[in-house]
């Protein structure tokens, strides 16, 4: 089997034999690898379908795990300039292999009630932000041996969670402190940094210690230091200064020193190495786990971003919606207007300034 491209064309063709007749095709592609996963791909399904080398009940496509091979190879190649797209893809679909029902399932028979048990599974596990990612890789994968590799007929619907930012439950300091006990590390102190400075878990996961400006003594503000984030932001997120108060000063203290790596955070076992993040998925599932057998509840959106919402909730109360915009880091004031719920007794204090500001003027 050849892949080629005929002169004047930028696509590439595919010729191969089988059985004494020559098979010919354009890939309608116009990446190497990925013409030859087709090309592949096609000669199989020949095989399968056409020659009768199998019988009739045997699946005509690879099973969810046969695929993960051919997945990663064009994930490699469709973002080899981009390390942490090809992390992202590759872990996520490593991940969905624990779904026993789906991981020996053909690739044709993946339809929308699987998907729905898959989210069901995953939900026990990790939250509704993570389920997004596993779904997002799972839409990829199967949209890449549709529409590229034609080996199955159709791509199922696959509805991610709606508004996945948009949180409406805060832990209250009971919950914080269930969660903060009952965490391992490195879980423990990523909670702890972003219950109190908002940043987020990327930002976490790339925080290098050149970032981490520890003073001796605090400022009059209570501040300990600055936290500057530069590094693992989204496209256009703003780059920014966030304060270290006392709880994560410790925090970042002991990272800081246990790191072999210039990351603060390394892995427990092997801290010349950059902490992955699957680490701390697996570390939330077990937590949730933990929490349910001791008949603690536990609210289903608790996780990283959620104590990172209670913050900036937090704020909100003490400061303006812009100052609160550079805190968060986003773009957008409408998206920093998602993370404030004012309480009923934010808005009673609200008036009560109002009232005591006008009372001069009506005694005048």
């Amino acid at each position: 089997m050849r892949v080629f491209k005929r002169p004047g064309s930028s696509y590439y063709y595919f010729d191969f034999d089988l059985d004494g007749k020559t098979h010919v095709k354009s890939t309608h592609l116009k990446n190497e690898r990925e013409a030859l996963s087709y090309a592949s791909a096609y000669r199989t399904k020949i095989i399968k379908r056409e020659v009768g080398l199998v019988a009739e009940d045997t699946p005509l496509v690879p099973t969810f795990k046969q695929f993960q091979a051919q997945f990663d190879a064009w994930i490699e190649t469709q973002h080899a300039d981009h390390p942490g797209t090809v992390k992202f893809y590759k872990g996520n679909y490593q991940i969905m292999l624990a779904f026993e029902e789906m991981r020996d399932l053909a690739l044709d028979r993946i339809d929308e009630a699987v998907i729905e048990r898959l989210k069901f599974w995953a939900l026990g596990r990790v939250g509704k932000t993570t389920v997004n990612r596993y779904l997002a890789t799972l839409r990829k994968a199967l949209r890449y041996a549709w529409r590229k590799l034609k080996i199955i007929d159709r791509a199922p619907v696959i509805e991610q969670y709606p508004n996945e930012r948009q949180v409406e439950y805060v832990f209250d300091p009971k919950a914080y402190q269930q969660w903060i006990e009952n965490a391992e590390e490195p879980l423990r102190s990523a909670s702890i940094l972003a219950r109190n400075s908002g940043i987020t878990r990327v930002e976490m996961l790339n925080l290098e210690k050149d970032c981490v400006l520890i003073r001796k003594r605090p400022d009059e503000d209570g501040n300990w230091g600055d936290l500057v984030i530069k590094r693992g932001l989204k496209r256009r997120a703003r780059k920014r200064v966030l304060k270290i108060n006392a709880e994560a000063k410790e925090v970042l203290e002991r990272l800081v020193t246990e790191s072999r790596c210039r990351h603060v955070f390394s892995q427990p076992r092997h801290p010349d190495r950059k902490l992955e993040p699957w680490v701390l998925e697996s570390e939330m599932g077990r937590l949730r786990e933990k929490l349910a057998r001791d008949k603690i509840t536990v609210d289903p959106d608790a996780g990283l971003h959620t104590l990172r919402h209670t913050f900036l909730t937090e704020a909100g109360e003490y400061t303006d919606a812009f100052t609160l915009q550079y805190i968060a880091g986003h773009d957008t004031i409408k998206t920093t207007m998602r993370y404030v719920h004012p309480r009923a007794e934010s808005v009673s204090r609200a008036f009560g300034r109002i009232n005591r500001k006008k009372k001069p003027a009506q005694s005048a």
